[in-house]
């Protein structure tokens, strides 16, 4: 994964809600209801996507900003940006140390912790229940 400039990552949150925008916009009364759950089906795949480029935000963040700069811990720094509890936001930073991507000591990139539980995330076909089942079973097993 090579370094993206400001503007490619601005330009591509702005199309992604102005999808979202024109998306909300839409009725689906032409549908039937095959192609509803179907939608719904495509609805989640893109719901289990969005926790990626959140774990390589937080791991950077992890990375790049100092306890003086986020004004404390990193969770709480999310907490206060993001408006969701600090218990999920500590969520969030343990599950991006272990499925997002990872910088070594000498700065090479490293594949995630679980790799293959993150590769199924990318892909969409792991959410939140399956990803924690996930990491249960992982420290289960090196009990």
């Amino acid at each position: 994964m090579g370094c993206s400039s400001r503007e490619e990552i601005v330009k591509v949150f702005d199309a992604l809600d102005a999808a979202l925008d024109r998306l909300g916009e839409l009725s689906f009364d032409a549908l039937t209801t095959r192609e509803c759950l179907s939608l719904l089906q495509r609805c989640e795949m893109v719901r289990r996507r969005l926790p990626v480029p959140e774990h390589q935000l937080i791991n950077h963040v992890a990375r790049q900003a100092s306890p003086a700069e986020l004004g404390g811990r990193l969770s709480h720094a999310i907490a206060e940006a993001t408006l969701i509890s600090r218990a999920e936001a500590a969520r969030r930073v343990h599950t991006a140390a272990d499925l997002g991507p990872r910088v070594g000591l000498t700065g090479e990139p490293l594949p995630p912790v679980l790799a293959a539980t993150a590769a199924r995330q990318r892909e969409g076909l792991l959410g939140l229940e399956q990803v924690g089942a996930c990491l249960i079973d992982c420290v289960s097993g090196w009990a």
